[in-house]
């Protein structure tokens, strides 16, 4: 199979792979702010325009002119991987005279992050009439291949730490560490060795009860159930703050939308042979009985907390037949994806 199959079947593909992070406090990471091209637009915070008549402007939150506003947020389905144009992604769909959409979402974003995109521009939304999450595929994926540690478990993470600590970790530190895990494997890492110092050397090398802690200096423990609750909490606090309707929408994946068509099989597979550390999870990840579990726990949080909810991929089951190509990968669409979803909320 032909290594550039992806790009020779959607094309705009490698658009996407050139758009690159950004590092940022808090939010950690998003896409490069003030991007150019035919295909994506960035603005000045990395958020994507919804038009080519809005590239002009140094940002997407010029709505001074707008009576009603939408505001979408999300990972990299929502900002729009996959489409052929601003205009083709969701918010594009969305966007009219009378209407905007502001794209909040963020590439490889988590729910928290999502959430904080809100915090960190929050004097610049106005005028809202809804609300639309369209988010869940990140957690479930971390939460299934990772331990989530308070507050929440992002992507990158393990690259963060690793850095972070190393920056701290002085050569002598090193060796240190490296003859006392001789002595006791697997006791210290990169991240408590900080901790251990000439005050505390002795009872770390004396006291087995001391070493323990040593071992286990590690934040609380977090479920998936425990981090969607939090979430779900602060989607009715946002609906209640801006006095509009709130809408959780699971975002689709391929097997569990629809049968695949042509395209869709060959670049699932593709996508598995030379993406296998990023993508090869997929017939494992997204089972009947996962699917099954993660729509009921959505439900739910959904009634509790007064949150509108719809399931895309049963919307996706509902309306396409095989033949139709909606998909990319195994979780992002083309342009008659995003159509068919933004259909929804029109």
């Amino acid at each position: 199979m032909k290594k550039n199959l992806r790009y020779e079947i959607v094309p705009q593909m490698k658009v996407y792979d050139q758009i690159g992070y950004k590092w940022l406090p808090f939010i950690m990471f998003t896409q490069s702010p003030n991007f150019r091209s035919k295909i994506v637009n960035t603005d000045d915070k990395g958020f994507r325009f919804n038009s080519k008549n809005q590239i002009n402007d140094k940002t997407i939150f010029n709505l001074e002119e707008k009576d009603k506003n939408i505001l979408i947020i999300g990972g990299s389905f929502v900002f729009g991987a996959g489409s052929t144009s601003d205009e083709n992604t969701i918010s594009g769909y969305l966007s009219n005279s009378d209407v905007n959409c502001l794209n909040l979402g963020g590439n490889a974003h988590i729910g928290f992050q999502e959430l904080i995109s809100i915090f960190s521009n929050i004097n610049h939304i106005k005028n809202l009439k809804k609300i639309i999450i369209v988010s869940g595929i990140n957690d479930f994926y971390l939460s299934n291949q990772f331990n989530i540690n308070y507050p929440d478990l992002f992507y990158f993470n393990s690259d963060f730490i690793l850095n972070m600590n190393r920056m701290r970790i002085s050569n002598r530190k090193k060796i240190l560490k490296f003859l006392i895990n001789i002595i006791y494997p697997n006791v210290l890492n990169d991240e408590n060795i900080a901790n251990l110092n000439k005050d505390n050397l002795i009872q770390f090398l004396t006291s087995t009860n001391f070493r323990q802690t040593f071992k286990e200096q590690k934040f609380l423990h977090l479920t998936l159930e425990e981090k969607l609750e939090r979430n779900f909490k602060i989607y009715q606090i946002l609906g209640t703050h801006f006095n509009c309707e709130v809408n959780f929408c699971l975002q689709p994946a391929l097997i569990w939308s629809k049968q695949m068509c042509k395209e869709e099989e060959l670049l699932f597979n593709h996508s598995n042979i030379y993406l296998k550390n990023r993508r090869g999870y997929s017939k494992t990840l997204f089972t009947k009985e996962n699917y099954e579990y993660f729509t009921k726990l959505l439900k739910n949080l959904s009634k509790k907390y007064d949150v509108k909810y719809l399931d895309i991929n049963a919307y996706f089951n509902n309306c396409l037949v095989k033949d139709d190509w909606v998909f990319v990968d195994s979780v992002h669409c083309n342009d008659k994806g995003y159509k068919l979803v933004s259909e929804i909320f029109k």
